[in-house]
C-alpha cells in the first residue's frame, strides 16, 4: 500500500496567505505586521530574533517584506 502524496502548497495558496497577512492591503509586510503574526500563529515574541528574520528576510532593505520577498524567504525554509 502506497503512502499518499504530501500535500503541496500552491502559489496561489501562499498569495492568500500573503494576503491575509498584509492586513492593511498595501502589498507588504511591516516589521510589526511580521511581530503580530508570529505572536498569533507561533507564540513567538522574541523581538531580536524575530528582527533578525525580518531584516534577512527584507533583502532591498525598505523596512517591508514584498510578496517576492516572502516566496524567497518560504524557499528557503
Amino acid at each position: 500500500m502506497s503512502t499518499p502524496p504530501a500535500h503541496r502548497t500552491t502559489v496561489s495558496e501562499l498569495e492568500r496567505s500573503f494576503r491575509s497577512y498584509d492586513n492593511d492591503g498595501d502589498g507588504a509586510i511591516t516589521l510589526e505586521q511580521a511581530m503580530e503574526i508570529l505572536k498569533e500563529t507561533v507564540k513567538l515574541t522574541d523581538r531580536e530574533m524575530i528582527e533578525a528574520k525580518f531584516q534577512s528576510t527584507d533583502t532591498n532593505h525598505d523596512g517591508r517584506i514584498s510578496f517576492e520577498e516572502f516566496m524567497n524567504m518560504i524557499k528557503e525554509s
